[in-house]
């Protein structure tokens, strides 16, 4: 079994680890993984013990990534920390108890795949490819080694082979098979009527005892959020170019060192007739398209116009309208064949069928521009853009090594960094966890100015990377908790919510009453019209179908199968108080089929889902089976 594991973990399957470890193991974090050393425990998982300082890591990093998710809708007033914590603690003790079950097995993780591990993953990355500075980076913010992040990368390849071995060895039966395929496939008969409660809100405004009453009751629903004002240094090679001094003798210099740099490249302007044609295409299917090109060759020959042909025949949807224009392009643009054929043709010369990657092509040259020498004063301007740009470039990474030695060793202050520098001080206005204004709206300016280091312990946060050659060095001056504004300020807010909830009571109550008349035998077309609404006619509605409301297809598919030649009326509540009254009239279930792409699809679904509930199981079991201690604080 192990060996059907091991290779199952090469090839594509290591690709899949590298997004699933990313969930579990990089979020949660096993750090440290040998030993707590003297750090006050938590917890005790078989012989490993889980320490404070992970668990504040692991809720750090789990409360970032969920502010990242949530963007504007995350509130930190709704979240309950404490709960937070157990829910991250009781993730790292699954964790613990998968990986020391794996590695019981003998499962294990080479150099190789954990090296491969970290080079896929897009946060390592910079223009497309790994990125070294930008993973030790990312690593030194989370306050992790790289030994540390390398162990935890294994750690999660290695809990992640236990669970494919388990996952993918279940199956589903012809039973459950037929189950799914019948469920899923069912389609329910529906109507609906909906009861807006926007109609049915009161004429009178709520008494000042219904005012304080709900203010009190709902105080959450009318914070200020935590806040903090901050003081920072910003730093980039952008800042730095205007402090750039320069001498005409130093632009001189530049332009004769890069001069080729700055002549014109050698350039061809070109149309063209495209006919795809796929690089595995069939011998008959080549000939085919070949036969087309050879075709408007001819009428090309005949005189006809090249930019009508091109509107007519080329499959480039991009160029075809414009007759075929491709405008002006350089060496290393194009296609290999493509620039060839290009860059050995005279002006006006039409060739063709050309063989690329994407067709066949007729090509017509329609420009060339030979190499250009330019001077120096017809380039100056760029030359010194591009001089200012390569020492900023330069000063920067020479500063930013001193702005995080100095801010590091001085952590309760930015004023010497900021001298030694000469970087002006920066103070913010007050901000919450949703974001600041320009370069404070960064998520990662976010975390860590809501970070215990910063917010609590009151240290310079580390330079923080917004984007190439710029950093960021902030600490807190001051910090507000979250508070309930007065009533004052929110009274026409709660006697607007008084009177939507008032609302959808109200319409609630009719609803259910004319539910209890349909059960008793009315009409719904005829209690519709004396109620001056409308009955939605859905007719046979599918599990995915989109032009149904969420909330009522829901319900509906919770509603029991109706009796032959009548109809079952359930409700379903909006989010905006609206209530709705379901008519459910026919239940028709799916089709079972042991053949065809369906079946396969949900035999795979079927699998899925016992293997999913297997490897819970099993977890459970090793939970059962493993000595788990908590330690009590004191």
């Amino acid at each position: 079994m192990l060996q059907a594991i091991r290779e199952r973990a090469q090839g594509w399957i290591a690709w899949v680890i590298v997004i699933l470890i990313s969930i579990p193991f990089a979020l949660w974090g096993i750090n440290q993984y040998l030993g707590g050393g003297h750090e006050k425990l938590v917890a005790t998982v078989g012989d490993r013990e889980i320490t404070q300082n992970e668990v504040d890591m692991s809720f750090q990093r789990y409360r970032s990534q969920l502010r990242a998710r949530l963007g504007s809708a995350y509130n930190p007033g709704l979240i309950d920390e404490a709960k937070l914590r157990e829910q991250v603690l009781d993730s790292m003790i699954r964790n613990d108890v998968i990986l020391q079950s794996a590695m019981g097995m003998g499962m294990r993780a080479g150099d190789d795949l954990v090296k491969a591990a970290i080079l896929g993953m897009s946060a390592f990355h910079s223009d497309g490819h790994f990125d070294r500075e930008t993973y030790e980076s990312n690593l030194r913010y989370q306050r992790m080694t790289p030994s540390q992040f390398e162990q935890q990368v294994r750690a999660g390849i290695v809990g992640r082979q236990l669970s494919i071995a388990i996952q993918e060895s279940d199956f589903a039966t012809p039973r459950e098979l037929a189950t799914i395929q019948r469920l899923q496939g069912q389609r329910r008969d529906l109507a609906y009527l909906v009861f807006s409660a926007a109609d049915y809100q009161p004429e009178q405004p709520p008494s000042e005892e219904e005012v304080s009453a709900y203010y009190e009751r709902h105080g959450d629903d009318f914070l200020v959020p935590e806040q903090v004002q901050v003081a920072y240094l910003d730093l980039s090679s952008e800042g730095l170019s205007h402090d750039i001094e320069v001498t005409e003798d130093d632009l001189r210099a530049y332009f004769d060192q890069r001069r080729d740099e700055f002549s014109a490249p050698e350039q061809r302007r070109a149309s063209h007739i495209l006919f795809p044609l796929d690089k595995d295409a069939s011998p008959e299917d080549e000939a085919k398209t070949k036969a087309a090109a050879e075709k408007a060759l001819a009428r090309l020959k005949a005189s006809e116009s090249f930019e009508a042909l091109a509107k007519e025949l080329s499959a480039d949807a991009g160029s075809a309208p414009e007759g075929g224009d491709l405008g002006w392009f350089e060496r290393k643009i194009m296609d290999p064949a493509f620039e060839k054929a290009a860059f050995s043709m005279k002006v006006g010369e039409v060739r063709g069928p050309v063989r690329t990657a994407f067709g066949l092509h007729i090509i017509k040259l329609t420009g060339s521009r030979s190499e250009g020498v330019v001077d120096f004063d017809a380039v100056r301007g760029q030359v010194e853009e591009r001089f200012r740009k390569d020492r900023a470039s330069r000063r920067y990474y020479e500063y930013a090594e001193q702005l995080g030695n100095l801010t590091y060793e001085q952590p309760d202050t930015l004023e010497p960094a900021a001298k030694a520098l000469g970087l002006e001080v920066k103070t913010s206005d007050w901000f919450s966890r949703d974001g600041g204004s320009g370069v404070l709206g960064s998520p990662k300016v976010m975390t860590a100015a809501f970070s215990d280091d910063v917010l609590v312990k009151r240290y310079n946060s580390e330079p923080i990377e917004l984007g190439p050659e710029h950093v960021l060095v902030l600490r807190v001056l001051d910090h507000r908790d979250a508070q309930v504004r007065p009533l004052e300020q929110v009274r026409d807010q709660v006697v607007e919510a008084i009177n939507r909830a008032k609302g959808a009571e109200r319409a609630q109550e009719i609803g259910e009453a004319l539910i209890e008349r349909l059960n008793a035998g009315a009409d719904l077309v005829g209690e519709a019209e004396a109620l001056s609404l409308k009955v939605t006619e859905v007719g046979m509605a599918s599990r995915g179908q989109t032009d149904v409301p969420a909330e009522v297809l829901r319900s509906a598919y919770t509603l029991p199968k109706p009796a032959e030649g009548k109809a079952f009326y359930g409700q379903a509540e909006m989010d905006n108080g609206d209530f709705v009254v379901i008519a459910l009239r026919k239940v028709v279930d799916g089709e079972i089929s042991a053949e065809g792409t369906p079946a396969k699809s949900h035999a795979m679904a079927a699998a899925r889902m016992a293997g999913d509930s297997a490897f819970d199981d099993y977890v459970s079991y090793l939970r059962s089976k493993t000595h788990i201690e908590f330690t009590t604080s004191e």
